[in-house]
């Protein structure tokens, strides 16, 4: 803190930096001063306080700033000097006061400061006398004649003179310009008169100087003062704030030290009973092996650990944490927890169907089949009304036929522990529904439940025949769903059979095994793919080659393992990478024969169309149908969505622009993510169609049509009144026709053909052979054709391939396909 304030710098006027040039000059201008201060013409009765500053602005001479307010006022502009005139240090004091005024007054606000530029700050009275009202002189050269006295007179007495010495107003009796005129010691008393006044007007102006500085000083001060008393509140109450928080972490802390104090009586004294305690584990109690042993055995069995090798590995688990065990299971021992835990199961499964028989829900009847290697699979559950899933089981069968499947079903049932022996028939009767896929044989195992519940409700339902009309149809009622998975699947051949002949009509060739696009979207899949083939080493390169050039979102998700909507996902990842995938090919090995076979499929013009098609379809269709069969919150919800479909579809069909201009038939179902969908999509829109494009999109589409009018006929509006039941004459006369026409009289015939439904093995070398069965036989124009499903054994799939039916007699006559017994 400083002792006394600093000494004040004696400083001219100072320069106002305010304002700018051109507003002080603008504020001259309306007074029509020029820029190089020429007041000729020029007078005021009053001259404002803005003219001043800027005067002061422009003009850093008191007297020129005199000369100019004076000349404004009309009055004279005599040369004026500051040693010899009172007037002089009267004005400068009063433009030093104008010039402090405004700096206060501007920073009181903009109104007070426009204000105070507009009030007055000289006019002619400031310059006059207040005794004569003549103006005052500021010239030393400049005679002043006194009142009554006559120039040139001699007669003056010596009484005259000493009134003159006396007298407080000098100037205005005696003309001190005139030496001759003047007695010497009057001159020499004004002149000390003058210099006594000047040295008394310097200290006081010093003094009065000091005073304003030390106000300064005081007021700097108590501004201090003020701002520290209020930084010391703050502190108090952060303080106290402070100390608030502390006392209530010093109880936490408190409570804390008490809690692992009592924790660490409970662990010493865990640690003085396990020193009492041998290291030996006992798994039974009394003469059987305790729960816990027994859910042990079950786990390690789940997690493929033979029976022979349970205790082996229970035995290596105890000594890795230093125990050892009283007894272990043995093999036989093993089997039997594995029979215990099957019957557990099953006691559990049959204690959730009695309380779904004895509710008044329906339960819906879930089946699907497999094939794991050469073993064929059966799995079924039930939905409740909840939301529950129970699994009833999973039964091997020998074939995939619908009366194999319904056997199983009722076996798995039947075989559940004491159930009556009507237990699978009520069972039945509580199926109002079944969910599966749409493959033809389980149509026809839903059929089968359907027609056994039939059978099943008069002997179940209690005095059915006394029921009225209206409630026997209550119980008729059968519902089927199936995947809407499915239909994502199986559009795939829709769209790439719609593809592979467009490939056939452009390029002339009517023995294409498949479209070319597609085996360009399997080979990018093998070598880039998450699980592409080591056998290339393209993997490696193409991530360290996307590193170096910055290329983001380069993945491509594996080929295997995705079955439904993969092709098209993959098809819209190729189109956005193409370019980046032919300059890879390009800097590469060329040496790499499968990148050099990209490159040529990827610089052809017709499978990047066909990409093109692909992607959009991933976008506009499958995708969204996917999020819809995963996410509604009813399955008729597809009606909606099947509905939009359509309409959409026959826009493209028949303005195939419709296809590329991005309106999605459901917008609600689109996804809108800035890294993945979003970027895909406006690349695929960037591209702008052609002749070419919009060609193949009005046959993918019109193929799409076709598809997606059966797949959703029980949820397109008019379907199902296309399917009411005829009268029985309408319906007669129809199967007179139909047996009338020999080739639908042969089809009829061949849905229930021998071969329908059979095992096969074809054999294809002396030591290798393929199995399937067969799954319908065709009549195409005048052609018979069997359909074969084989089983592939090396992604768990199926193939589906068609013969001709006398082809196939002659390879079953040969020996070539024997049936399985």
């Amino acid at each position: 803190m400083d002792v006394e304030p600093p000494e004040k710098k004696v400083k001219g006027l100072s320069r106002m930096n305010e304002n700018s040039d051109a507003d002080h000059q603008n504020v001259l201008s309306q007074f029509g001063i020029s820029s190089s201060f020429d007041t000729s013409g020029l007078v005021f009765k009053e001259i404002p306080n803005s003219v001043v500053l800027s005067l002061i602005y422009f003009q850093r001479q008191m007297k020129d700033i005199i000369r100019t307010t004076k000349s404004l006022l009309g009055m004279p502009t005599e040369e004026v000097t500051k040693d010899c005139n009172k007037e002089y240090h009267r004005f400068r004091r009063k433009v030093m006061d104008i010039e402090e005024e405004s700096k206060k007054e501007k920073k009181r606000g903009k109104d007070k400061y426009l204000n105070f530029l507009k009030s007055l700050a000289f006019d002619r009275s400031f310059f006059f006398s207040e005794n004569n009202g003549h103006a005052v002189s500021i010239s030393p050269k400049t005679p002043v004649v006194k009142r009554g006295h006559v120039k040139g007179s001699a007669k003056e007495s010596v009484l005259q003179l000493r009134d003159i010495e006396v007298q407080t107003d000098l100037p205005c009796d005696i003309d001190f310009t005139n030496p001759a005129l003047t007695p010497f010691s009057v001159q020499k008393l004004h002149q000390k008169c003058i210099s006594h006044c000047s040295q008394i007007s310097e200290t006081f102006r010093k003094r009065i100087n000091k005073v304003g500085h030390w106000q300064k000083y005081h007021k700097n001060r108590i501004l201090k003062s003020n701002l520290s008393i209020k930084l010391l509140k703050k502190a108090n109450i952060l303080n106290e704030k402070t100390q608030q928080i502390l006392k209530e972490k010093n109880s936490q802390l408190a409570a804390v030290k008490n809690a692992l104090r009592e924790k660490d009586e409970v662990f010493q004294s865990a640690l003085a009973k396990l020193d009492n305690v041998s290291n030996v584990v006992e798994l039974k109690e009394g003469k059987s092996f305790s729960n816990r042993a027994f859910e042990a055995v079950i786990r390690l069995k789940s997690l493929g650990v033979a029976d022979e090798k349970v205790g082996d590995v229970m035995r290596v688990v105890g000594d890795l944490v230093g125990v050892t065990f009283d007894f272990l299971p043995s093999a036989s021992t093993c089997r039997n927890f594995a029979l215990s835990a099957l019957h557990l199961g099953q006691s559990h499964i049959k204690s959730r169907l009695d309380n779904f028989l004895e509710s008044n829900d329906s339960l819906c009847l879930a089946s699907d089949e497999t094939t794991k290697g050469t073993a064929k699979l059966q799995a079924f559950g039930i939905h409740t009304p909840d939301g529950g899933f129970t699994l009833l089981g999973v039964q091997p069968v020998a074939e995939k036929s619908a009366q194999t499947a319904f056997n199983a079903l009722e076996h798995l049932v039947g075989a559940l522990p004491v159930v009556p022996s009507d237990f699978f028939k009520k069972f039945l009767v509580k199926v109002t529904s079944t969910m599966c896929d749409s493959a033809r044989t389980e149509k026809k195992f839903n059929e089968i439940v359907e027609k056994a519940r039939k059978e099943a409700v008069p002997e179940i339902v209690n005095d059915y025949d006394k029921l009225s009309e209206a409630e026997k149809s209550n119980f008729s009622q059968f519902s089927q769903f199936f995947c809407q998975l499915h239909v994502v699947a199986n559009y795939t051949d829709v769209a790439l059979n719609a593809l592979l002949g467009h490939e056939s009509l452009v390029t002339g060739k009517n023995k294409l095994g498949e479209a070319s696009v597609f085996g360009l979207i399997k080979m990018v899949s093998q070598l880039f793919g998450q699980r592409g083939s080591g056998l290339h080493g393209i993997l490696q390169l193409w991530e360290a080659w996307c590193g170096d050039h910055l290329v983001n979102r380069f993945t491509f998700p594996a080929f295997s393992g995705n079955r439904f909507n993969i092709v098209f996902v993959l098809a819209s990842r190729v189109f956005f990478h193409r370019f980046h995938l032919i300059e890879f090919a390009k800097e590469c090995d060329c040496s790499k024969v499968p990148l050099q076979e990209m490159r040529k499929l990827l610089e052809n013009e017709m499978i990047i169309d066909h990409l093109q098609i692909l992607g959009l379809c991933d976008q506009l269709i499958t995708g969204p149908l996917w999020r819809l069969a995963e996410g509604c919150e009813h399955i008729l919800d597809t009606c909606k969505y099947s509905k939009q479909l359509q309409k959409w579809l026959k826009d493209c069909a028949t303005i195939p622009e419709c296809f590329f201009d991005g309106s999605s038939p459901t917008p609600s179902l689109q996804v809108s993510s800035p890294t993945n969908s979003t970027l895909l999509f406006e690349a695929l829109l960037r591209r702008d169609p052609t002749e070419s494009t919009s060609e193949v999109a009005s046959v993918v589409c019109n193929s799409s049509l076709l598809y997606f009018n059966r797949a959703f006929v029980d949820f397109l509006p008019g379907a199902s009144s296309q399917s009411k039941p005829l009268p029985l004459q309408d319906l007669i006369g129809k199967l007179e026709k139909l047996i009338d026409d020999q080739q639908l009289s042969q089809q009829l015939l061949l849905v229930d053909h021998e071969f329908v439904g059979k095992r096969i093995k074809l054999k294809i070398s002396s030591k290798r052979s393929r199995k399937g069965f067969v799954e319908d036989i065709r009549i195409n124009g005048a052609k018979r054709t069997i359909r074969v499903q084989f089983d592939d054994k090396s992604d768990d799939k199926t193939e589906s391939i068609e013969m001709g039916f006398d082809e196939f007699e002659a390879k079953v006559a040969s020996g070539v396909v024997v049936f399985d017994s």
